[in-house]
């Protein structure tokens, strides 16, 4: 499966606004919110295994994904990571995600999230006069 970006993006901004501290959250409960509404559960739920993969969120004492009928899942999600922090407000503005988007698809086909990161980040320093 491929890797949606929009729906990375979208998934840590869910789960920054809707999941509280001392409450767990699976899956289905982020699945409803308007931000994700727009997906199909199984992209959701693959982005949500490649997030905990790459350290951006953090699980009820950070299991690793379970596997159920053969299929790894990912339960208990109890917030992002420092480093899903830093990637989500390099991609935060609407407007630097778009520019983002841009300028990487313009040049590549596809692009990892540290790529995605590096052009927000240089996308934001340039706005900040940096």
């Amino acid at each position: 499966m491929e890797l949606n970006h929009d729906c990375v993006r979208d998934t840590l901004l869910a789960i920054e606004k809707y999941v509280q501290v001392e409450k767990v959250y699976e899956i289905s409960d982020l699945y409803g919110t308007p931000e994700l509404s727009k997906y199909e559960f199984p992209e959701v739920w693959y982005v949500l295994l490649k997030l905990f993969d790459a350290g951006f969120i953090t699980t009820y004492k950070n299991e690793r994904p379970r596997t159920f009928l053969n299929h790894r899942t990912v339960s208990n999600i109890t917030g992002i990571t420092f480093k899903g922090h830093e990637y989500l407000d390099n991609i935060r503005d609407p407007k630097v995600w778009k520019e983002t988007k841009h300028t990487v698809l313009k040049t590549v086909a596809s692009a990892s999230l540290s790529i995605f990161s590096a052009v927000a980040s240089k996308i934001v320093s340039s706005k900040l006069g940096l």
